[in-house]
């Protein structure tokens, strides 16, 4: 997975260094992610703009194809 990009117009004075989230998400059996919530963040105030762009990313990702669609977690940290 790529790292996502810091979101544009934020700036890190007065967030947590660094910043993260834990996004639950489904892997198709193509292995596609899809269904992707943000279950955790510590983004304060600017979790919208911080959950566009891990979702945007997880959009790039690819799994390993399985039978069945199954359920995943995954923490993205924004540096």
């Amino acid at each position: 997975m790529a790292q996502p990009p810091y979101p544009p117009n934020i700036e890190p004075r007065g967030l947590p260094s660094p910043v993260s989230m834990t996004i639950e998400f489904t892997v198709t059996p193509d292995g596609r992610a899809t269904q992707m919530v943000v279950i955790e963040s510590n983004a304060a105030s600017y979790r919208r703009e911080f959950s566009e762009q891990a979702i945007q990313a997880m959009t790039t990702m690819r799994f390993e194809r399985v039978a069945a669609a199954c359920r995943g977690l995954i923490k993205i940290v924004f540096k």
